[in-house]
């Protein structure tokens, strides 16, 4: 991660911060819905499904040159977006998000990712 200081460090912590203040927050009741079997009331289902639509656009729109949400490439907000992008891809799905859909290609392929998934096990 950047410190405090660097040229990356304010959007570092706009990111760190979006994930769980905004992204998640639109994405929690639809991942609810989808592992619960239930339905949302028709009003509150169509408020998510539009919020959802602007956070993914926008998270789409932050993956910069390097792959990465960062200029300088692989930093923790990858990881801590990645968390919370596979809750998207189970809730919601992702395919609509071709950029998105490679970013999280891009992360499932790094040995450390690999190495956290067979700890988890």
């Amino acid at each position: 991660a950047p410190v405090p200081g660097e040229e990356e460090w304010e959007r570092h912590i706009e990111l760190l911060h979006y994930v769980e203040g905004s992204l998640s927050a639109q994405l929690m009741p639809l991942l609810v819905e989808k592992l619960l079997g239930e339905t949302l009331p028709q009003k509150t289902k169509y408020f998510f499904e539009n919020e959802k639509n602007l956070h993914l656009k926008y998270v789409s729109e932050q993956i910069r040159p390097s792959g990465f949400l960062l200029d300088r490439g692989f930093s923790a907000v990858d990881i801590h977006m990645a968390f919370t992008l596979q809750m998207a891809e189970t809730a919601v799905g992702l395919e609509d998000y071709p950029n998105i859909v490679s970013y999280l290609e891009r992360l499932k392929k790094r040995p450390a990712y690999h190495r956290a998934l067979g700890k988890q096990q």
